[in-house]
């Protein structure tokens, strides 16, 4: 299939991708509704990265953004 190097790199970008998604739909809708609940998506898809602390940072940046 993919090599590591590869398949790391678009779960990365796929993670990026949702996470600027998310704050663009957060952004642009009025105060109230839940969809920042949808910033646990690309902490979920951490798993599986196979890096250990990537959820962590990924939780980080969300928080930011919220």
């Amino acid at each position: 299939m993919f090599p590591d190097n590869e398949k790391n790199t678009t779960l990365l970008l796929l993670i990026a991708g949702l996470l600027v998604s998310v704050f663009i739909a957060d952004y642009y809708t009025r105060l109230g509704l839940a969809e920042w609940i949808f910033y646990i998506l690309p902490v979920g898809i951490c798993i599986f990265s196979g890096r250990p602390a990537l959820p962590l940072y990924i939780a980080a940046i969300a928080s930011v953004l919220v």
